[in-house]
């Protein structure tokens, strides 16, 4: 059986994988919602994780990790590095060096936590690909590109802190029973005038080269993440948003409406008010149902 379990989520991101009765988390939510993500967990019979892969070090992403060590066997947990060079703090508010100072402390807080309880992989390009049962995903993003933009002697950039730590989101990508798995964590399309940095999530759609039948957007449905040329790619059947269904409505609806136009046929799916289960059948059949609010 494979399931991807999408927990009901405003502005965060938990994503359960399934596989073969094994379990694997992608990106944790906010630290406060712990205890109901534990209960989630323990609900459906997790009683240890393969993995927990961190999309990057950004609050709404990584805020559950020391708590799930702590409480449940987890073999690996991925990381991204964090740069201490960003712009923005994770509510898009200007960061200064107070911000990233404490940000460092509590990066450094959780890679201790981890290797007092578990294994620490820190994503680099040399880590291609992580599996959970019969569910493998191939590595997006795993690049540290704010160190490119502010140490690469040929950086427009260099020396300056301009960016967020959006831009070292990574993401993955799978295959199941024939069916393409997206899951997008914070990657974009933004024209940043350096090549590692210019509309990743494009670059990432021409290098999988297939439909993501289930895409998880990326950055909550905000800014550049259903550009048409990486739509034309992934074509998706379902995108699960973990926005309010008002703002995306609403002050988002230029991106929902760009998103309907480069996928025709779409099926879009908010988790203000509740979380979905997605079954992939062996035959590659989708099939998904609701999971009740803050369970």
């Amino acid at each position: 059986m494979n399931r991807i379990h999408f927990l009901q989520a405003v502005w965060n991101d938990v994503i359960l994988l399934e596989s073969r009765g094994r379990f694997a988390l992608v990106d944790t939510g906010f630290a406060h919602r712990y205890d109901e993500i534990a209960a989630y967990l323990r609900g459906v019979g997790v009683t240890e994780l393969e993995f927990i892969f961190v999309t990057h070090f950004h609050r709404d992403h990584d805020g559950c990790v020391n708590r799930l060590v702590q409480e449940f066997p987890v073999r690996v947990v991925y990381v991204k590095k964090y740069s201490a060079l960003e712009a923005f703090t994770a509510e898009g508010k200007p960061a200064d060096q107070a911000y990233r100072e404490q940000e460092t402390l509590r990066y450094r807080q959780m890679l201790d936590c981890v290797e007092a309880n578990s294994r620490l992989c820190v994503i680099t390009p040399r880590l291609t690909t992580v599996q959970v049962g019969e569910q493998v995903y191939h590595v997006y993003g795993n690049e540290d590109v704010l160190d490119r933009l502010y140490y690469d002697a040929e950086s427009p950039f260099r020396g300056q802190i301009r960016f967020g730590e959006n831009l070292n989101s990574a993401a993955l990508f799978g295959v199941v029973a024939g069916r393409g798995i997206f899951l997008g964590g914070d990657v974009c399309d933004s024209a940043v005038g350096y090549p590692v940095a210019d509309d990743q999530n494009t670059a990432y759609a021409r290098a999988i080269g297939r439909q993501a039948d289930i895409y998880k957007v990326p950055h909550h449905g905000c800014g550049h993440c259903t550009d048409h040329a990486a739509m034309e790619i992934y074509r998706p059947r379902y995108a699960i948003v973990t926005n309010r269904t008002e703002t995306f409505e609403g002050r988002l609806s230029d991106i929902r409406d760009r998103f309907l136009q480069g996928s025709p046929g779409v099926q879009i799916l908010l988790t203000d008010r509740c979380g979905y289960l997605f079954t992939i059948a062996p035959t590659g059949e989708i099939d998904y149902r609701p999971i009740e609010a803050g369970i």
